[in-house]
């Protein structure tokens, strides 16, 4: 789905958050979610 970038700039001018997931059924909706 994408990736943050973990440089200094980028951390100190971007709000970005990860997300780990592992559940297939979860997966297929947030894929389908962020479309």
């Amino acid at each position: 789905m994408g990736s943050a970038n973990w440089d200094p700039r980028s951390l100190r001018l971007n709000f970005e958050f990860n997300l780990e997931c592992c559940h297939p059924e979860t997966v297929e909706k947030l894929k389908k979610n962020s479309a």
